[in-house]
Parts: structure tokens; C-alpha cells; sequence
């Protein structure tokens, strides 16, 4: 069960519903409970270190969903003297890169939710020195599917989200297209890659 992160408001009370519910289901080495850290939050990399601390203190199989973070605006206008997210991508994609190697580290059962390339490759140089037979990754269905069949160092999964317009999908796959701008400039890769398999396919 991977319980998504949302505005940060209401973030702490989410944060306290995942522990309570780790602390009645992930209590075998398998974990039934992902809790998500967003990593345009400056202050992610402490949070997680946090939890980590928390599982070992409480004997719980710690698992986490690691994310850039969809609520970029709403959340800088929070505190715009003093952010509570990073203003760069580029601090945020260190943020989000260094979640994956504590990930490792730790050993911890990770999903890495993502469509940079770069951020893959560094799973694939972490295969050479650590085990990650705990940690996954995931593309939305139809978004950089080339990521999803090409990388050998996790376990892939893609995300099937599910939903009426009207009822909040619309506004869904619209922050996600805002998140993953970057990965939209993947997509001549990707239709190369279908071209590929479709020939291989038909010979």
C-alpha cells in the first residue's frame, strides 16, 4: 500500500497516519506500508534520515516511495522569504539523488517514482556496491516506457492511475505533466525505441 504524499499542510498528519499504520502491519521483513518523501522539501533528506531512525528504534521494515514533489507553487507561497522547497531543479534533482543512495545504504524498500534518466543511471552504478533487491522503480503507463524496459538494476513497475476528470483526475495528470516536464523531452527516445521492437516484433 503506497500512501502518496499531498499539500504540506496536511502533510505532518499523513506523515503520523503512515507510522501508526507501519507500526501494525510492517512488522515482518516484508513491508505491506509505503509511507512517500518528497524531495523538493529542503528539509526531505532529515525527514527520511528520521524515519529510519524511528523503524530501527521500533523493529519496523521501513519503506518509502521517494518523489520530486507535485505541489512546487503552493508550497514556495507558503514561505517565499524563506522557502521550504528548493528553488532549482537541479537542487532538487541532488535532493531526490541522494534519497536513492541512503535508500541503498540502508538497505531500506524504496519505490524511486521517477522519469530522469539520470537519476536511473545512478541505480544502475549503485547495482556495483550495494544489493537492491529491495528497491523498484516506477513510470506512469505511457511515460518513458524506454526507462522502464531498458533499466536492469531494479525492479521496474508501471503506474496505473485510475479516475473520472471530473472527479480529480484531470487536475491529477495535469501537476504530473508539470512534474515531469523534463521527461516529456524523452519522447523522440521513446518513439525510437517502439519503432525497435516493433520491427524485432515482426521479424
Amino acid at each position: 500500500l503506497y500512501i502518496d504524499a499531498e499539500q504540506y499542510p496536511i502533510q505532518l498528519a499523513i506523515n503520523d497516519i503512515c507510522r501508526s499504520l507501519m507500526k501494525k502491519f510492517n512488522t515482518n521483513q516484508t513491508p505491506v506500508v509505503y509511507t512517500t518523501h518528497q524531495t523538493y522539501l529542503k528539509d526531505s533528506i532529515k525527514s527520511l534520515e528520521n524515519d529510519i531512525v524511528w523503524a530501527k528504534d521500533n523493529g519496523i521494515s521501513f519503506a518509502t516511495k521517494l518523489v520530486r514533489g507535485a505541489y512546487y507553487e503552493e508550497t514556495f507561497a507558503l514561505s517565499p522569504n524563506k522557502p521550504l522547497v528548493f528553488e532549482t531543479k537541479p537542487e532538487t534533482d541532488t535532493s531526490f539523488n541522494e534519497a536513492i543512495k541512503r535508500c541503498a545504504e540502508e538497505n531500506i524498500h524504496c519505490l524511486v517514482a521517477t522519469h530522469n534518466s539520470d537519476s536511473l543511471k545512478i541505480l544502475e552504478n549503485l547495482k556495483q556496491t550495494h544489493s537492491l533487491e529491495t528497491t523498484q522503480t516506477a513510470q506512469l503507463l505511457g511515460m518513458r516506457d524506454d526507462l522502464t524496459f531498458k533499466t536492469t538494476a531494479h525492479s521496474p513497475r508501471k503506474y496505473v492511475p485510475i479516475g473520472k476528470p471530473k472527479n480529480g483526475a484531470r487536475e491529477y495528470f495535469g501537476r504530473r505533466i508539470i512534474e515531469n516536464s523534463s521527461a516529456l523531452s524523452g519522447a523522440t527516445i521513446e518513439v525510437r525505441t517502439r519503432l525497435v521492437e516493433l520491427r524485432q516484433r515482426i521479424n
